[in-house]
């Protein structure tokens, strides 16, 4: 039952971890997808069975070297959250610091090198036997998928995430990430100090909390793009906490953006192209940051251009916004046009409406020109 959409979004779920993952990452491919399947497979979600304490145990012993009671004072049963690559828990350290161990999930990475190389057959058989096949090359989006998934299985990446993003966030900006624990972490175990807080969805929606908390992560995430090239991938509610003095936690690093200075330079001319209404500079840089695999008309594309900025960028309230549309459009324009994104764009698009969805939520009367303004 259900569009054709849904029925792909469910069957993926139904063939386990590795398709799952590869559903979100078609979720962010505006420039690939239909709206309605960007929606269908936005609502996937991991469905994946708690690992039992005893096989936790020996995931830590074997990834780490030493017995779980040699390594730490106590650690909870009861798992802090459950995904299909990993399991959280919540733990103490023998010089009495409270962490939050990540556990990888056993023989989660053998099963899904083996799904990589099905996807990969798949792949290069749709390209042989489908003209358009050639064009969307799958293959080049299941490469793009196993450089992804290999760091995720990989928690040294994490790890090395953590580190980035805690040395470029302000010391007084009133962001940050979890400490992490290199002597008690390796590939398949992640030890991070634990927050204390709450997710910030549940703060009131409008009150000054939530406006604070707006204010911050949309300040923190420009920073990310226009200054360091080093931005969060996946900002949802349940991945920032907040504590009771107001400071945020930008928690689970496994997915980040990253963008070069000139991508950084071509972003800026882009926003100033399209708050000037020069179509021809928006074209260009579309043009530059893209890869066109067929002949373009530009001035169609223009056109497109103009079209797409007076619907969606015409206004200056938070709540007449609509930032996953005019990403989305943006995208559509790319593909009909046959101009293939780079990663890191599908990653800033898919953060973008994930964080106006979120400061909708907390505060839908934010003015956000002079929080962006500085950036």
């Amino acid at each position: 039952e259900g569009t054709a959409a849904e029925r792909f979004s469910s069957l993926l779920a139904t063939l386990g971890p590795t398709y799952i993952e590869l559903g979100q990452l078609l979720s962010m491919r505006s420039d690939l997808l239909p709206a309605d399947w960007i929606k269908a497979l936005e609502k996937l979600q991991d469905r994946a069975p708690e690992i039992s304490f005893a096989d936790v145990e020996k995931a830590i012993e074997l990834g780490l070297g030493r017995p779980v009671a040699e390594i730490f004072a106590s650690i909870e049963r009861a798992p802090l959250a459950t995904a299909s690559i990993g399991q959280a828990h919540r733990a103490r350290t023998k010089d009495g610091k409270d962490v939050v161990v990540k556990v990888q999930r056993p023989g989660i990475a053998t099963k899904m090198r083996g799904d990589l190389d099905l996807l990969f057959l798949a792949a290069k058989a749709l390209e042989a036997s489908v003209d358009e096949m050639r064009i969307v090359q799958p293959s080049l989006i299941v490469g793009e998928f196993e450089k992804g998934l290999m760091k995720e299985l990989n928690f040294t990446t994490e790890l090395a995430n953590l580190v980035t993003m805690r040395r470029l966030l302000p010391v007084d900006g009133g962001v940050t990430a979890p400490e992490p624990y290199p002597e008690l972490s390796c590939r398949t175990v992640l030890t991070m100090k634990y927050f204390e807080g709450k997710p910030v969805r549940e703060l009131v929606s409008g009150s000054p909390e939530a406006e604070r908390a707006a204010k911050t992560i949309v300040g923190a995430m420009c920073r990310g793009v226009f200054v360091d090239g080093f931005f969060h991938g996946d900002p949802h509610a349940g991945n920032i906490f907040v504590a009771d003095d107001g400071t945020l936690c930008f928690l689970d690093l496994g997915l980040v953006g990253t963008l070069s200075p000139e991508q950084r330079d071509d972003l800026v001319t882009l926003v100033l192209g399209t708050i000037a209404n020069d179509a021809s500079t928006i074209a260009r840089v579309l043009l530059k940051i893209g890869t066109a695999t067929q002949r373009v008309d530009i001035g169609a594309l223009k056109a497109d251009i103009t079209r797409v900025r007076a619907e969606y960028v015409m206004v200056s309230r938070l709540r007449d916004v609509d930032t996953r549309g005019f990403v989305e459009e943006f995208a559509r324009a790319a593909g009909k046009y046959r101009v293939r994104l780079a990663t890191e764009y599908s990653v800033l698009g898919k953060a973008a409406g994930t964080i106006e969805g979120l400061v909708r939520a907390l505060y839908p009367d934010l003015d956000f020109i002079p929080v962006i303004r500085p950036h």
